[in-house]
């Protein structure tokens, strides 16, 4: 966890392309591939925040990529954009996922 909140607060604070991309692929080393263990309550709470938001399959690694992901600064929607489009394209097929999840939490801007 102290790995999870200092990488996504250094991204946060505009860490660079080259501190972004191994975090975002150093995830599972650091938090594991398990399902997430939600609760009834929990994707009540997921529905309340956003109604096509369903979490229920997600794992515990593409939950932290999400995090990061909405840990990026958005001030700037071309380089936001530009960041997320770098993620996709060198993404592997978990990262792709959690990339595709984090499209209903995300802020709507075409990238």
């Amino acid at each position: 966890m102290e790995w999870l909140t200092g990488t996504a607060a250094s991204i946060a604070n505009g860490a660079r392309d080259a501190r972004l991309l191994p975090a975002f692929s150093d995830v599972p080393r650091h938090v594991g591939t398990a399902p997430l263990d939600l609760s009834d309550v929990d994707l009540d709470r997921a529905a309340a925040l956003n109604a096509d938001w369903d979490p229920s399959g997600w794992t515990v690694d593409q939950a932290a990529r999400v995090l990061l992901l909405l840990s990026l600064p958005t001030h700037d929607t071309a380089d936001y954009a530009r960041r997320l489009r770098l993620l996709s394209r060198t993404a592997t097929d978990r990262e792709a996922a959690a990339l595709e999840a984090a499209r209903t939490v995300l802020p709507e801007i075409d990238w």
